[in-house]
């Protein structure tokens, strides 16, 4: 588990990557960014909405990330950046925002 709520499964889940045979697998300093940016950020987020907040987008390697025309500096690669949405209806995107 990356957090309480974020499976690490879940944080590198790619449809694209699947499709095109991806590796989406972080390294240890990716990892730890992921976990810390769950804790600091995710969990109380998620508290402050009152529930389930879909993750669209966490971890994207390299190969990933410039398959589907990401940035080359995107902070996904490092496991620095999370999108997110709420499609369960507790807020909307500019309330958690």
């Amino acid at each position: 588990m990356i957090s309480k709520h974020i499976s690490e499964k879940e944080a590198t889940k790619s449809i694209t990557a699947l499709r095109l045979g991806l590796a989406n697998t972080p390294n240890g300093n990716a990892l730890a960014n992921m976990k810390q940016l769950a804790e600091k950020i995710f969990e109380p987020l998620r508290e402050h909405v009152g529930g389930a907040i879909k993750i669209n987008s966490m971890f994207r390697s390299e190969k990933l990330n410039t398959a589907i025309g990401g940035s080359s500096r995107s902070q996904h690669c490092q496991g620095r950046a999370i999108d997110l949405d709420d499609t369960f209806g507790y807020k909307t995107n500019a309330e958690m925002f």
